[in-house]
């Protein structure tokens, strides 16, 4: 019996619900349809009043063209009306030709001053709608006497729809009580939904608060550790600054050590230099003696060849003798043979004397070059080292001098930078002094000169401005026909 009273129970629920349901949906057909009635009475009042606009503009255009079609027409029938006057008048008078060229003239100068007007004055109508139309004010005047038009329109629409919107009201009342009703339910559904989702809320924070203390707890252990492992770190970085300390002082140290190495080992190389000095000056010697014995020989070599030349040439002096007594009859001609002969001999023993002594030449010139040669380089040395000595006794010193001239040089250099500050600033504030009056003065005039411009401007707008202008026909580039 229970199990039947349960089911019978979801039944009814079941039902309720959804006739709940389909009274929802009816009030939001019936609101949906509400909106569709209210957007489509708004979309054809708007295409009501763009008609309405739309036919005014028309009407106004064709008030304007009617309106410039009888002035066109006044102004040819007075053209005409003058024609005829001036056709009669010419019939009908008899005027001499200077009259009636003074009456013409006169009347055409009549003309041409009434032309005249009436074009100045169309032109400063023209100037003063350019200048209207674009004035910022005048347009701003214009605007708000057009938006004062537009808000008495609108107010005089809004007392015909208040009349409207009251009979919708009385029908939204009766709309509104049925859909409060739904609402109620619909609160109460959502009221106990609100509960559930408090308390579901309420267990979420007090898991996010365990949460939060864990990663507070977390964070503080890894605050913690990062500043011991930071700790670590300082204590690694002065260890090794210590140690890069100690290295440096063994360099130091080593480094004197190696430099007593050095004057060590530059005096062994001093003592080295001196003996091969001495090897070389008795290369020298040796070689001077063994050229000098060269020479010896050649000399020897020469003078044998000399002796042989002579006994040669006694020989063939004998012989030159002998031909001459066999030949006696023919003496110019053995002259003539024998002082070829002996020219002859005398070139040859000539130019071995010559290719000798070139050579004897020769050879001092690459001794003493030879010997020049080391001389200059034992000099540059010597030199070298005088002033290697010179410039490490000195180094200190110098550094020492220098270090004071440069600190005196700063300091005279911050002097003289802040005397030129002190010109500098001075100058600049009697120039900025200068800029301000100048600057006040020109503030002072350019105020009288706005003050002068607005109230022109005032007067000109109040004069133009704050007319609602609801027709503006296209421009023309004639004004008559």
């Amino acid at each position: 019996m229970s199990q039947n009273a349960k089911v019978k129970a979801a039944i009814e629920a079941k039902k309720k619900a959804n006739r709940e349901y389909e009274a929802m949906d009816e009030v939001v057909m019936l609101e949906k349809r509400t909106m569709q009635i209210a957007n489509f009475e708004v979309d054809s009042q708007k295409k009501i009043d763009s008609r309405i606009r739309k036919d005014r503009n028309e009407a106004l255009r064709k008030d304007y063209g009617k309106a410039l079609y009888h002035r066109k027409r006044e102004l040819a029938d007075m053209y005409n009306s003058e024609m005829e006057l001036w056709q009669g008048e010419f019939m009908s008078r008899v005027e001499t030709q200077d009259d009636r060229k003074a009456r013409i003239m006169e009347r055409a100068y009549k003309l041409r001053d009434e032309r005249e007007r009436v074009r100045n004055e169309h032109v400063k109508a023209s100037l003063d709608k350019q200048w209207r139309d674009a004035c910022d004010d005048a347009r701003t005047l214009d605007s708000e006497a057009l938006l004062k038009m537009v808000s008495k329109e609108r107010h005089e629409q809004v007392e015909k729809k208040v009349a409207l919107k009251q009979q919708q009201t009385a029908e939204e009342r009766e709309h509104t009580a049925a859909w409060l009703k739904h609402v109620e339910a619909m609160e109460q559904i959502e009221a106990q939904k609100d509960i559930d989702r408090l308390t579901n809320e309420r267990q979420t924070a007090s898991l996010i608060s365990l949460q939060i203390d864990s990663n507070k707890q977390k964070k503080a252990a890894l605050r913690e550790q990062t500043k011991k492992e930071d700790m670590e770190e300082i204590q690694q970085i002065r260890d090794a600054l210590a140690e890069e300390e100690r290295i440096q002082q063994q360099r130091h140290h080593e480094a004197a050590i190696r430099r007593k190495e050095i004057l060590e080992a530059n005096s062994g190389v001093k003592a080295v230099e001196e003996a091969e000095e001495r090897m070389r000056k008795a290369q020298d010697v040796a070689l001077l003696k063994f050229a000098l014995a060269k020479e010896r020989e050649q000399q020897d070599a020469e003078e044998a060849k000399r002796n042989a030349n002579r006994q040669a040439a006694r020989e063939y002096k004998k012989y030159l003798e002998l031909q001459m007594v066999r030949d006696a009859e023919d003496n110019a001609n053995l002259d003539e043979m024998r002082k070829k002969e002996e020219e002859k001999v005398w070139k040859a023993r000539d130019d071995a004397m010559a290719e000798r002594k070139a050579a004897r030449d020769h050879l001092m010139n690459m001794v003493d070059q030879g010997r020049q040669e080391q001389i200059r380089m034992k000099r540059e040395n010597e030199l070298n080292e005088i002033e290697s000595e010179k410039i490490w006794t000195e180094k200190f010193i110098k550094e020492a001098e220098e270090g004071i001239l440069k600190e005196k040089a700063e300091a005279e250099a911050r002097r003289r930078i802040a005397q030129q500050n002190q010109a500098k600033l001075q100058s600049q504030i009697n120039f900025r002094a200068q800029k301000e009056e100048k600057e006040k003065q020109d503030d002072y005039l350019a105020n009288k000169h706005m003050l002068r411009m607005e109230a022109l401007h005032q007067q000109k707008l109040a004069e133009q401005g704050g007319v609602a202008r609801t027709f503006r026909p296209l421009k023309q580039s004639q004004w008559y026909s």
